[in-house]
């Protein structure tokens, strides 16, 4: 496992012309691009393209000498391995500037943290299933799938984990229900891992199996290794290019990765406010650009709309008249007539028609075409 590189600038400069810059980073757990950018920003000159080259083909090559330091610049510059080399320091909070302590995992002993002395529990008499993974009988472990043997350690890295995610702004939950699920919390934000064991299929063997007498038929076995390799995967998550997988390596183990894990969760908190907060202001952007249409519309529609009411009560004026000149006429002829009792019918009629024409003469109802023309 490579460690923290802690070296002078003049260690870097004889470092960096002793060999080539692919073999220091290698040496120091560093990419090449990260190891470039620590020399620049500490002012330590680099060797020109080519200058391997030319001490192999055994012709002179001039070293640059190593210029004085920059003002305010540290003595002692820290070349963190593998994962721990990245842009955005876990140990700084980017939003609150609040410091964060990496724990580093036990190598023996029992756990502290209360989670992982609650998952301890819910292990204890737990069966494993075909590939040898823990599987509990009390409740449900979705965050912890490993063999007996691997399981010291996962509870170790655990221990180191939540004691990690105990510091702002992580909040971790989990619910005392058997199907309670362990949740991290950032900003609002929700997270889920699973801490798992790799396990290898082999090929599947194929057995005979005596069915009849006389008769055999083969049997397809699946068989699985355990690796002992360790997994951390953040499931359910929905943000593209941020790693959400770490595994065991050869010359790096899980261990190391705390800090760059921290690294994603915060990222990628960052990016999902960053996007609720756009599509909240594109949200309130639709709404306000929806609303501005609709009084557009209604502003558009609405003298059309007063016509309409106002061409109504104009033809209920002209009908009205119309039957006025009906009632006339049917006055005259109704006293025309010899019969008392149908002169008498013939007036209640034409009192109730001009009773009903005055109801509805726009003239005489003014209120209501007013009524009318202002709710349009």
């Amino acid at each position: 496992m490579h460690q923290n590189v802690i070296i002078t600038r003049r260690q870097l400069w004889h470092r960096v012309w002793a060999q080539p810059i692919y073999k220091v980073a290698h040496a120091c757990g560093i990419s090449r691009r990260v190891l470039i950018r620590r020399c620049k920003e500490n002012n330590v000159p680099l060797p020109a393209p080519g200058f391997w080259a030319t001490l192999s083909a055994d012709r002179s090559a001039k070293r640059i000498p190593l210029p004085p330091g920059l003002d305010g610049a540290p003595i002692h510059i820290e070349l963190y391995a593998f994962s721990r080399s990245r842009s955005l320091d876990p140990k700084m909070d980017p939003v609150s500037g609040r410091k964060m302590r990496i724990p580093i995992p036990a190598v023996k002993g029992p756990p502290k943290h209360p989670l992982t002395i609650r998952t301890l529990k819910l292990l204890a008499g737990a069966r494993t299933d075909d590939a040898g993974i823990l599987i509990s009988d009390k409740a449900r472990l979705n965050h912890l799938m490993v063999s007996p043997a691997t399981l010291p350690r996962a509870l170790r890295f655990l221990d180191a984990l939540f004691l990690l995610l105990d510091q702002p702004p992580f909040v971790v939950t989990w619910p005392e229900s058997n199907d309670g699920r362990l949740e991290i919390l950032v900003r609002g934000e929700r997270f889920i891992f699973v801490l798992v064991e790799l396990v290898a299929q082999t090929r599947p063997s194929r057995r005979g199996r005596k069915v009849r007498p006389g008769q055999t038929a083969e049997i397809r076995i699946e068989e699985y290794r355990l690796t002992g390799t360790l997994r951390l995967l953040l499931s359910d998550f929905p943000v593209a290019r941020v790693r959400r997988l770490w595994t065991d390596r050869e010359a790096f183990p899980l261990e190391g990765c705390l800090r760059d894990i921290v690294s994603t969760l915060l990222s990628a908190t960052t990016i999902l406010n960053l996007k609720r907060a756009e599509g909240k202001t594109w949200r309130q952007q639709w709404e306000e650009r929806r609303r501005r249409e609709d009084t557009e519309a209604l502003e558009h529609e609405q003298p059309r709309r007063r016509m309409d009411v106002v061409r109504q009560f104009a033809w209920s004026w002209a009908e009205g008249a119309v039957l006025k000149d009906f009632l006339f006429q049917l006055s005259r002829s109704i006293t025309r007539l010899k019969s008392s009792q149908e002169r008498r019918r013939g007036r209640e009629l034409v009192a109730w028609v001009r009773k009903q024409i005055a109801k509805e003469d726009a003239t005489q109802n003014i209120k209501k075409l007013l009524e009318g023309f202002d709710r349009a």
